[in-house]
């Protein structure tokens, strides 16, 4: 998909970010394991290093426990903060969703 798109700058002559490869290796993870990103973390990341305080809650959006909520500047200048903590970012795939 991402190659049937045009270069958005020529090769060598600067840098764009592009969350491409992330999502291709997220792919990768789910068809060689047979399991879903979440899972493959959980078993192969989370819990061998101990990581107690840390949780992949995607596809939910609920996070449990104790945690800090986020947030996002608003549309609209000079509006509250957005609260940002159960908002899904599952369309990021494997580039930000875990």
């Amino acid at each position: 998909m991402s190659a049937s798109h045009p270069l958005t700058i020529e090769p060598g002559s600067g840098y764009a970010y592009s969350n491409a490869n992330d999502v291709v290796a997220g792919m990768l993870v789910e068809h060689l394991s047979g399991q879903s990103l979440a899972e493959a973390y959980q078993e192969r990341i989370i819990e061998p290093l101990g990581l107690t305080g840390t949780v992949c809650v995607h596809p939910d959006r609920e996070i449990p426990g104790n945690h800090i909520n986020g947030h996002l500047t608003p549309d609209e200048a000079g509006e509250p903060l957005v609260d940002s903590t159960e908002q899904t970012a599952s369309w990021a795939q494997s580039a930000g969703a875990c």
